[in-house]
């Protein structure tokens, strides 16, 4: 199910409330954006990316191979979610990744 975190083990869910506002939240800060300017998902991690993770350099700037690396499973699974996916192409499905 699209929505569903992708690390169920870590056995935190969000409310659907709260899914459904997290949901409409993203739609409307993508909403400026053009279609072909819009992620078709999103996975989102609880935990700030950090220098000491080796997520940002010490200037704050993104690590993308070492972001790429971590979430590679969740990324992966985000990507087959789609694939499978029939749904308005406006609204992104979810994926949510809880770290610890």
């Amino acid at each position: 199910r699209l929505g569903a975190p992708v690390d169920a083990s870590a056995g935190r869910w969000l409310s659907a409330e709260q899914e459904q506002r997290l949901r409409a939240d993203v739609r409307d800060a993508l909403a400026a954006l053009a279609h072909f300017e819009r992620p078709r998902g999103v996975v989102l991690t609880l935990r700030p990316f950090s220098v000491e993770a080796g997520e940002l350099t010490v200037n704050l700037k993104l690590r993308r191979q070492a972001v790429e690396q971590r979430y590679a499973g969740h990324i992966d699974a985000l990507q087959r979610a789609l694939a499978a996916a029939r749904g308005p192409e406006d609204q992104p499905p979810l994926a949510l990744y809880y770290d610890a």
